[in-house]
Parts: C-alpha cells; sequence; structure tokens
C-alpha cells in the first residue's frame, strides 16, 4: 500500500499530518502547509517542530499513549506561524503501510486563538454544517432516484402492455422495444443513485411508514386508460402497524407482482389485494 492510498485528504479544509511512531511526519495536506508555514518544510520534519509544552508530554509520548488507548477525539496545542499555540480537536488513526505503521493526524481548531487570520482553519462547527449540508444532498438524491424509478415504472408498464397486446408485425414495435430498453437503462440510473446516496450499511436507507399507503400509490401507478377494463379491489389491514422497510425496494417488489397480474388477468379480469 502507497502512502496516496492512506492519505487522501489533500482537499480537506483542515490540516492533516501522517506521521511514523517516532513522530517523523511524511505527509502533509496543503491545509497544514498553510497553517503550519515554515515549520513544515525540510526534508525531515517531525513533530516536536510543530508541537507545544503547554502538552506537558511529548509527541512519541503521545502517539504511544494513543495506540494503547485510542479516542475518537483528543486535545492537544501545537504551534503554526503564529507566536501563542492553538488548540486542536485532534483525531488520530493508527494505519499501516508497507509493514510500516503510522498515524493520521486530523487537526480541527477549537478556538480562534489564531495569531493572524491566515492561521484560522474551519472550527468542528463548521465541520458539523458541512455534514449536514452533505446529509441533504444525500437525502434529495434518494428522493430524486425514487420518483425517478416510479416515473420509469409507468414508462416501463406502458411499453410492456403494447408489446404484449399489439401484433409481431406491427411497424411500431421496434420502437417500442427500444423504449422498452431505454428505460431499463435509466432504472440501472435510478439504482445506481439510490446506492450512492445510501447510508453506511444502509442503516438509514430504510424509513419507518406503512404499508398500505405505499401498496395503494403502487395499485394506482397501474390504473390508467390502458386498464380501465380491469376490477381493482383492496382488502388492507385497516389496524396495520407502522414498519421499518426500504421503500423504493419494497415497491419494485410490489410492481413487479402487480405487472404479472395485469398480464395473467383477461382485459375485463379483477385484480385483489
Amino acid at each position: 500500500m502507497k502512502f496516496d492510498d492512506v492519505f487522501q485528504l489533500e482537499q480537506a479544509a483542515w490540516p492533516a499530518l501522517l506521521a511514523d511512531t517516532a513522530g517523523t511526519i511524511h505527509r502533509v495536506n496543503p491545509a497544514a502547509r498553510n497553517f503550519f508555514g515554515p515549520r513544515l518544510e525540510g526534508d525531515s520534519v517531525s513533530l516536536a517542530s510543530i508541537w507545544a509544552t503547554e502538552n506537558g508530554f511529548t509527541p512519541e509520548e503521545f502517539l504511544e499513549r494513543t495506540e494503547k488507548s485510542p479516542a475518537p477525539a483528543q486535545p492537544l496545542k501545537l504551534r503554526g506561524k503564529g507566536i501563542v499555540p492553538v488548540p486542536f480537536s485532534t483525531s488520530v488513526c493508527p494505519v499501516t503501510t508497507g509493514g510500516e505503521k503510522f498515524f493520521l493526524l486530523q487537526l480541527f481548531q477549537t478556538t480562534g486563538t489564531a495569531g493572524g487570520a491566515e492561521d484560522k482553519i474551519p472550527a468542528v462547527e463548521g465541520n458539523v454544517g458541512q455534514k449536514q449540508k452533505l446529509d441533504c444532498a444525500l437525502q434529495l438524491t434518494r428522493t430524486v432516484a425514487l420518483d425517478f424509478n416510479n416515473t420509469l415504472t409507468a414508462i416501463l408498464g406502458h411499453a410492456t402492455y403494447l408489446l404484449s397486446k399489439g401484433p409481431t408485425d406491427h411497424p411500431w414495435r421496434a420502437s417500442l422495444h427500444e423504449i422498452e430498453k431505454a428505460a431499463e437503462r435509466a432504472a440501472v440510473i435510478a439504482d445506481q443513485l439510490a446506492a450512492f446516496s445510501a447510508e453506511e450499511k444502509e442503516s438509514h436507507a430504510h424509513a419507518t411508514g406503512n404499508l398500505n399507503s405505499l401498496l395503494r400509490r403502487t395499485a394506482e401507478l397501474f390504473q390508467t386508460p390502458q386498464n380501465s377494463g380491469l376490477a381493482w379491489s383492496l382488502h388492507l389491514e385497516k389496524q396495520i402497524f407502522s414498519a421499518t422497510f426500504d421503500e423504493a425496494k419494497v415497491q419494485q417488489a410490489f410492481v413487479k407482482v402487480l405487472e404479472d397480474a395485469v398480464q395473467a388477468v383477461k382485459p375485463d379480469g379483477r385484480i385483489t389485494i
């Protein structure tokens, strides 16, 4: 594994350093170079060059203690371009590359005690705000993927219905096949959007909802003029409990069942749900 595979924070707005167990710094991102300035210049730079005596322990002691008892965030004071040490909330992650152990340090400034405006970096609150914006963007992506998938369901349903009812030698049959294939390709894109916006291990892809409401909405997609001869009968549990489920996946299952039902019955048949 190369350093580039481990150190992927080049575009981060906060300083990040990659150091070995002896405290020698091997990689820094632009935010760190901007904040610490000349203190990080040279071929062999150690954490001691930016370390503040107010910490009460050496960089080596800090890394050794972190390795034995890791913590999500630890307070540190480091020296930037200014004279006054700057307090940070420091995230330390042990990594191994080439059989050697390193520590990835991400530094989040907790107060504005830096010596100049050029030393200021986004505080922890700023990073929380960025996460909230990202969560909103992911939620919007999930909503777009679901709505897009619902629209494609109608397109596929109509195209499949016309193909099943039309003669094999109809001059428009080739165009209907192209519509069907294009909709299927678009459905793959919708699935990719949904997968991209899924949270870690899909822990937030599931939401609490009512299956009756979802089933009603899905059935309405098939109640089109082309299916006007069909009689629909819904017998749903009135006191159904709320359930936690992936709405997109459950709706896809409902759509497949109803598609099969529409194709199986006669034009004047009845479908009971």
